[in-house]
């Protein structure tokens, strides 16, 4: 949905991840995080290989929550190790790409894609390009007129129904009324109360 929306809605996205890779025996071999902005002109998160099309497919239809998939599929079950002392390092790198993207330190504007290795205390830049057509680079600026993101949700089309139904009341619409007259009202007194 991130992937979509930062191309279709114009939304830059922040996106990192991190990998632990064990030993056999339970030891630390290395860890990885990764760090890059998503937005129209820089490669979406399957194009520079951070997603995998076919693997979200399965998670999105719970295969990864049935054992008997896993296993039928000769896929290891997913481990559980304990990432939270190497998640600053992670939220530091994506912060890192924040500022680039907002403030373009040295007039550079975002980096690319950069992923960082703990055994060898190396910072790679990944030169990542837009792989040729790519979808959500062409639906880029599509609004409301790019695919569903998510299936329909009976609770949530009935909460919105009930609150639009509850908006058109008058009481409500007085409320926003009176609201409307007190901001104008407060507004002119600053303007005149600044002049004295």
């Amino acid at each position: 949905m991130l992937n979509q929306l930062a191309y279709s809605d114009l939304i830059p996205v922040v996106d990192g991840g991190l990998a632990v890779e064990p030993f056999p025996d339970h030891g630390m071999r290395n860890a990885t995080w990764r760090a890059h902005v998503i937005t129209p002109g820089r490669p979406c998160l399957q194009c520079n290989g951070q997603i995998d099309g076919a693997q979200v497919a399965r998670d999105r239809a719970g295969l990864f929550d049935n054992e008997a998939y896993i296993k039928s599929a000769g896929l290891k079950v997913p481990s559980r190790e304990n990432v939270s002392l190497l998640a600053p390092a992670v939220t530091a790198s994506m912060l890192g790409q924040f500022v680039s993207l907002t403030v373009a330190p040295g007039g550079l504007g975002i980096p690319d894609p950069l992923r960082f290795s703990l055994s060898t205390h190396t910072l790679e830049h990944m030169p990542v390009e837009t792989l040729a057509g790519c979808g959500y680079e062409q639906a880029t600026g599509a609004g409301d007129q790019r695919p569903t993101l998510t299936k329909q949700h009976a609770a949530a089309d009935a909460a919105r129904s009930g609150r639009e139904a509850r908006a058109r009341t008058a009481r409500v619409r007085t409320g926003r009324i009176a609201q409307n007259v007190i901001e104008s009202a407060s507004t002119a007194i600053q303007r005149i109360w600044v002049h004295f």
